[in-house]
């Protein structure tokens, strides 16, 4: 389960739950969903998950909703800009 392999990561990394963003969208992602820092789903996901994050993506899965997440958390964490120097 994610969860279990998440725990492992954040364990090895010397991470705690609170510092990690995690995306899901189905019934083997609601432990870990419940768990981290900061929970997103995609637009599509079903609405038992949607009740589960912190945030439901304006973008359905496949057509831009990892994207959204990412340019959000670099956005919140003042890291865009730093980000965008690493392809030009």
């Amino acid at each position: 389960d994610k969860y279990s392999l998440l725990l492992g990561l954040c364990e090895d990394l010397e991470l705690g739950f609170d510092q990690i963003a995690a995306m899901g969208d189905d019934f083997n992602d609601i432990k870990m969903l419940k768990a981290v820092g900061k929970s997103f789903t995609p637009g599509d996901a079903p609405q038992y998950i949607r009740e589960t994050v912190d945030y439901v993506t304006s973008n359905k899965a496949g057509f831009g909703a990892a994207r959204e997440v990412i340019e959000m958390l670099l956005e919140s964490n003042n890291q865009m800009d730093d980000f965008l120097q690493l392809w030009v």
